[in-house]
């Protein structure tokens, strides 16, 4: 089962910072640091079991501790390492207590004939080992060490290990930084790790290793959780062959997130993915966010936004089938609601004015049609739904389109920057019959004068040039 946010995307004027170098490093220590671990580790087994160290060594491990994984004798004399006798070799080999009665001499007696051969194999096979990143690096918790509980987060199994954990940080990663700011974010990341590895180690039984971001990221998840509290997010869920998105509470994640991580424990308890560790970390995250809750949230009137504009992205399609069908009282009723919540939406405009055009001389038509007019939107959407706006106003409006000076300026400077030249110079024209009341008039003229320089119409340019001669009159005049 999967479960992730996808509540809005990441704001590249504002990009997460944090979330990426994460990201980068993560990917760097994999690639440059981890690079050739497999061949490390391989040709260190491989010498373990050619020197001769596995047959000294393994049957005293079977003896002290216990039998192999399938409940049968494991033994050493078969040199084709059979997948049961690695595992027990890598077992035994991170095994700190056997390690420790190795180093003691308690398993090859010094007195041993076959002590100083054994004692030099040892030796290399150490030095090769120490060689492999992973088990130098990884939380073991047979030896936990404070340099592992932190490092582990940033060592991976491998590229599928590592890509799927990078997506989980991206994805809600930049959802809390940008609520918590970089510095706070950063700590409660390491801090999420942490929580993660030492549930890991107080319910998990000694010689496990723990490698990978996700306890960290469980934290993230988690803190995200409490930190967005009853705000209603949008998340994507796949269940089975099923999915779909769905629009709940932030919080009504956590149980959800606990929940599978449970029952995929409880469904696969041998299973190499550490569920105990994202357990631990979705745990740890959440007493993070409520450690947190003092912190002002950065992002509240943005994720309040966000919600907003999916509502009535929501119910626009609702109204836009009761505009297609006819039923305009109904659809302005609502739509006039959706306008109150979200001003600036111009599709709500558009399908507002719509309901109104059966009304061309009320007060309510032409109040909209000026709002739309004036609608700040730059894109291409929005610069077509305000020409298209105007060009019906012109026609439709009753008993004439209430355009008056600071509207026709603002329109017609709009225009000119937009290249809708012709309808710039019907409002010049108007506009020229009070021409002090716009400020920006020449700018609109010298405009449409270069247009009609390129376009070689003469008549054209005699009136708009005699426009300009008499807005420089005028100004003469203040």
């Amino acid at each position: 089962m999967l479960l992730l946010p996808v509540d809005r995307n990441v704001d590249w004027r504002n990009p997460p910072i944090v979330t990426l170098c994460l990201v980068l490093v993560n990917v760097l220590v994999f690639v440059f640091w981890q690079g050739g671990d497999d061949q490390r580790l391989d040709q260190a087994m491989r010498f373990y079991f050619e020197s001769g160290l596995a047959a000294q060594e393994l049957p005293v491990y079977l003896a002290t501790h216990g039998q192999a994984a399938d409940g049968s004798s494991v033994t050493i004399e078969d040199r084709a390492r059979s997948p049961d006798e690695l595992e027990l070799a890598f077992i035994a080999l991170l095994d700190s207590e056997f390690q420790n009665d190795l180093a003691a001499g308690e398993v090859v007696s010094p007195d041993d004939p076959e002590y100083a051969d054994w004692r030099r194999n040892r030796d290399r096979l150490e030095a090769m080992l120490a060689e492999v990143v992973i088990l130098q690096y990884a939380f073991r918790t047979s030896a936990p060490t404070p340099v592992t509980a932190f490092s582990h987060a940033f060592l991976h199994g491998g590229w599928g290990h590592l890509l799927g954990n990078m997506f989980f940080l991206i994805a809600v990663g930049a959802l809390v930084e940008r609520t918590l700011g970089r510095i706070v974010y950063l700590a409660a990341y390491l801090l999420g790790g942490l929580c993660a590895v030492g549930f890991y180690f107080l319910v998990t039984e000694q010689g496990e290793i723990l490698v990978g971001a996700s306890g960290a990221i469980a934290g993230l998840m988690g803190l995200y959780t409490v930190r967005y509290w009853m705000r209603p997010v949008r998340f994507f869920y796949f269940v089975f062959v099923y999915f779909d998105y769905v629009r709940l509470p932030a919080l009504a994640l956590l149980p959800l997130w606990i929940g599978n991580e449970l029952l995929q424990l409880w469904l696969d308890p041998d299973s190499q993915v550490a569920y105990t560790a994202h357990l631990g970390g979705l745990l740890g995250g959440m007493l993070i966010g409520f450690g947190l809750r003092w912190l002002p949230d950065r992002a509240a009137d943005e994720l309040d936004r966000a919600a907003i504009h999916a509502q009535v992205q929501q119910d626009l399609e609702e109204v836009a089938a009761w505009c297609r069908r006819l039923e305009y009282d109904k659809a302005r009723t609502r739509l006039e609601a959706l306008h109150r919540l979200e001003p600036e939406n111009i599709e709500v405009l558009a399908l507002l004015r719509q309901t109104l055009r059966t009304a061309p001389a009320s007060d309510a038509y032409h109040r909209v049609s000026e709002t739309m007019l004036l609608h700040p939107g730059s894109d291409l959407r929005a610069r077509t739904l305000v020409h298209e706006a105007f060009d019906d106003y012109l026609t439709n409006a009753k008993p004439k389109p209430r355009i008056g000076s600071r509207l026709g300026c603002r329109l017609a400077v709009r225009f000119v920057r937009e290249g809708k030249l012709d309808s710039a110079e019907l409002l010049a024209r108007s506009l020229m019959q009070h021409p002090r009341a716009c400020a920006e008039l020449e700018f609109v003229l010298d405009k449409l004068i270069a247009d009609a320089l390129r376009d070689g119409n003469a008549k054209r340019l005699a009136r708009l040039r005699q426009w300009r001669s008499r807005l420089q009159d005028a100004g003469q005049e203040r």
